[in-house]
């Protein structure tokens, strides 16, 4: 009697692919028809210069042992919409017919090195919130992220907080039977969302053998890279009121070792479940989402991103108007008063934290060295002084920027601190999670009521401050990650406020009479005293 198992594969439940009274027969047979669609897609779609640009991109990258193949999914809306709903509705299997017919068109091209897989990325042209409007995949924000999706494809723009070391997944296993030491290879398959994949309980030959007689054989088995990611929403898009929600991601082969801690990404995935986390019901399940495209965010430090997917304007008109506001005359000026114009006075810090948003230079020299470009602002006043609106006014304009308070700030929270993992597959493994000053990794860190910092903490990011990196050494862990952002702190002189019968390094810091560190990391440090001059007089008494 035949069953599954004689046909060298390994089956096993994803809810992904049930559909109901759906017979084996059919969802082959419906997978194999996918197949040739997609497969048509890839070898006649044109632009419009009247290129083949997949079946190229296929042949170049088949050629360079590459198989990766990012597609637009606007081309496959217009090649074919039936077919991109299909991949919308069930992408599961359908990305990987879609895998399937391009392998074999990659391995038409290579002849003498077949590939074992052929990854597709699915990308989009169209940054903008509701960029997929035509297929329902719009940009989606954490709190609608509900089990109406599940199974579907999304977008989620966030932060990644944490990532795992990469790991083997195997998507072709050699196993032997240790009793009748008889071999055979089954195919796990490579859209597998888990990686957890059931043997065969007996051995076909005969019952002698036993249950559960099969022993893999690793080095006769082909394995992908498979690494998990905690993704956090933007700070920007977080209800009032609400803490930051965060995800689990899945990425494998191409995707991995792509992003980093601090890193703004667009993803673009498939909404999954998975076992509880140890501990839960039985009936609950782990969301998460399993990778199929993902891309840079413009602001993490990379010259090659993507724009923001809550930025909705024409940017080649953006760009226009900033060339020709560029010929302003007196545009620092400009500039300085169109920051907080509803703070009367404040000139010359306005004028300095104009140059802490657009920044400097940053230099690498012959030797390897790097000098930062960007800018230290310290606004050191008495309380009243409105210092703490300015930084909320930074914190809102700034394209990344993430505010906080001294007094409930760490150096693990400002830095980056080594946890476990306790949740998912718990497999107890650490991980980095990163601070305030690695998350904002080009842009800014707002630190407000920086003299109540406690003097442990505050040594934490001089490093950060100064050679604009964080060096961890923890649990195990020993790696140096970016934190090129700059900081814009404020504070209260000694004695809460200043007292011209002191010296100057008497008034800098609260409870300290001189810290010099901590001054020589600051480029610009303003001292605003409250004092009413005559002309506040006039604006407050005489509008």
């Amino acid at each position: 009697m035949s069953t599954d198992f004689d046909k060298g594969r390994v089956y096993f439940a994803d809810m992904m692919k049930m559909g109901g009274s759906a017979s084996p027969a059919s969802i082959e047979a419906r997978a194999e028809a996918a197949k040739l669609k997609f497969r048509r897609f890839l070898e006649h779609f044109t632009n419009m210069e009247g290129e083949f640009v997949y079946r190229e991109q296929l042949r170049k990258n088949a050629q360079m042992r590459r198989y990766f193949l990012p597609v637009e999914i606007e081309h496959l809306i217009g090649y074919d919409e039936t077919l991109a709903m299909a991949l919308q509705s069930n992408p599961v299997e359908n990305i990987e017919a879609f895998e399937a017919a391009a392998k074999e068109i990659a391995a038409a091209a290579a002849q003498d090195d077949a590939p074992v897989y052929v990854q597709i990325e699915i990308r989009s042209q169209s940054m903008e919130p509701m960029g997929l409007r035509t297929l329902e995949v719009g940009f989606v924000l954490y709190f609608t992220l509900q089990a109406s999706k599940i199974g579907k494809l999304v977008r989620i723009a966030g932060i990644i907080v944490t990532a795992s070391a990469p790991m083997a997944r195997p998507i072709s296993l050699t196993i032997a039977c240790k009793v009748c030491l008889v071999m055979r290879t089954i195919t796990t398959g490579i859209a597998s969302l888990n990686g957890t994949q059931a043997l065969p309980r007996t051995c076909p030959t005969g019952s002698a053998c036993g249950l559960d007689p099969w022993v893999v054989f690793p080095e006769r088995s082909s394995c992908v890279d498979q690494q998990s990611l905690k993704l956090q929403e933007l700070p920007e898009s977080v209800p009032v009121g609400e803490l930051p929600r965060h995800i689990l991601v899945i990425a494998d082969r191409e995707h991995v070792g792509k992003t980093a801690p601090g890193k703004r990404v667009l993803i673009t995935g498939i909404y999954c479940t998975s076992g509880a986390p140890k501990g839960g019901g039985v009936a609950l399940r782990f969301p998460f989402v399993k990778v199929v495209g993902m891309e840079p965010i413009q602001g993490g430090g990379d010259s090659h991103s993507v724009p923001s997917p809550l930025w909705t304007t024409d940017v080649e008109a953006e760009a226009r108007r900033m060339v020709a506001f560029s010929r302003t005359p007196n545009i620092y000026e400009h500039i300085s008063r169109s920051i907080a114009p509803s703070l009367f006075g404040h000139e010359e810090i306005k004028k300095s934290i104009a140059c802490l948003l657009f920044g400097g230079t940053r230099k690498s020299l012959p030797d390897r060295m790097r000098i930062r470009g960007d800018i230290n602002v310290l606004i050191l006043g008495d309380p009243g002084t409105a210092k703490s609106q300015l930084l909320k006014v930074v914190e809102r304009i700034a394209p990344i920027a993430i505010y906080t308070s001294g007094k409930g700030s760490s150096a693990a929270g400002l830095t980056a601190t080594v946890v476990r993992d306790t949740q998912h597959q718990g497999s107890g493994e650490f991980y980095l999670e990163g601070g305030a000053m690695v998350l904002a990794d080009g842009g800014i860190v707002c630190i407000d009521e920086f003299d109540k910092m406690r003097e442990e903490d505050r040594v934490a990011i001089h490093e950060a401050m100064e050679q604009q990196t964080i060096s961890i050494a923890k649990a195990g862990i020993t790696t140096i990650l970016n934190a090129r952002t700059s900081v814009l702190a404020a504070a209260n002189p000694a004695f809460g406020r200043y007292d011209e019968t002191r010296a100057p390094g008497e008034v800098t810091w609260h409870k300290m009479l001189q810290v010099a560190p901590h001054e020589i990391r600051f480029d610009f440090q303003a001292l605003h005293l409250y004092c009413l001059l005559p002309a506040f007089v006039d604006v407050i008494f005489y509008p």
